[in-house]
């Protein structure tokens, strides 16, 4: 698939930017150096922020005013910012990539992405997502984020997000889905495209090679644990309840946007909600069964348990 016969596929890079420009530089260069060369950035700055207004216009020329388009964001938040652009009509491309402010992508990031997802027929709905190397402040590694082994779908999408968000890129029909389900008020807009694209039947590719470095400073929205660290922070998240506040914000977007999912799912996502709405743990516990949810290792699924031992899933 491409724009036109002959050329190589477009994609419109769909970048936010917020306070803090010491790494935009080292992000755009990245995305500059991309082996595959036929892309457009678009930036949506929710911040009045000089210095990242200063970079962003110093990086015009670079990319070329016909490539490099900076437009102000709805200011309602990290997740509202990207899918504004999502749904923006003036962004016309054959694949649609989020990135961050702060991470650097691998020279290669956009061509696996592409050779991932373009024997997709156009109508179904298409994700590609990756694993990330952790990087510090000043670029160091910290080692590798999780590597998923089970497959990708709606039933580990409902209580899990694989491909973290500065790693997707999606087809037409993944981005259509998206505009037309209107939902901006979710927790985590990378979060919401897995569990759409999914729960419309969607095809999903994860990619166990690392397509770009995670920065982990301490003005990170949310922040990737190594593997070693994994467990200990989900267990904190569910004495806090946050998976439980994430949990019931996506099944609220989720609602409705029932309409978009396919058959089974609407099945699936019944039967989740009905479960984590439960009184009784017992019925809790059968309902979260029944839904044939899981998380990707063994003890990620037992952690589900746990949360719904305590009522706070």
């Amino acid at each position: 698939m491409s724009s036109k016969a002959g050329t190589r596929p477009k994609v419109a890079v769909l970048m936010t930017v917020f306070e803090d420009a010491r790494f935009l530089p080292e992000q755009l260069s990245s995305i500059r150096a991309q082996s595959h060369e036929n892309f457009e950035i678009w930036v949506s700055r929710d911040c009045e922020d000089e210095d990242v207004g200063a970079v962003l216009e110093e990086h015009v020329p670079t990319f070329g005013a016909n490539r490099f388009f900076v437009i102000e964001g709805p200011k309602q938040g990290c997740a509202a910012n990207f899918l504004s652009l999502a749904f923006d009509p003036d962004i016309q491309a054959d694949y649609f990539a989020y990135s961050d402010q702060d991470d650097i992508w691998e020279r290669d990031k956009l061509s696996r992405a592409i050779a991932a997802l373009e024997g997709i027929p156009d109508t179904v709905p298409a994700l590609y997502g990756s694993r990330s190397r952790l990087i510090d402040e000043n670029g160091r590694s910290l080692g590798l984020s999780p590597l998923h082994g089970k497959p990708p779908s709606f039933c580990n999408a409902l209580v899990q997000n694989i491909a973290s968000g500065h790693t997707m890129v999606m087809n037409q029909a993944a981005r259509e889905l998206l505009r037309v389900s209107g939902v901006t008020d979710v927790p985590l807009h990378d979060w919401w495209t897995y569990l759409l694209v999914t729960g419309a039947g969607g095809k999903v590719f994860y990619d166990p090679h690392p397509s770009a470095r995670y920065r982990q400073h301490d003005r990170n929205l949310i922040g990737l644990p190594a593997p070693s660290c994994d467990h200990v922070q989900r267990l904190a998240r569910i004495a806090r309840g946050d998976i439980r506040d994430f949990n019931a914000a996506n099944c609220r977007a989720l609602h409705g946007a029932r309409h978009l999912l396919a058959p089974e799912n609407r099945r699936i996502f019944d039967t989740y909600l009905q479960a984590v709405t439960e009184g009784r743990f017992a019925s809790r516990l059968r309902g979260i069964l029944k839904s044939g949810v899981y998380r990707q290792t063994r003890m990620g699924t037992l952690g589900l348990f746990a949360a719904s031992l305590l009522n706070k899933l």
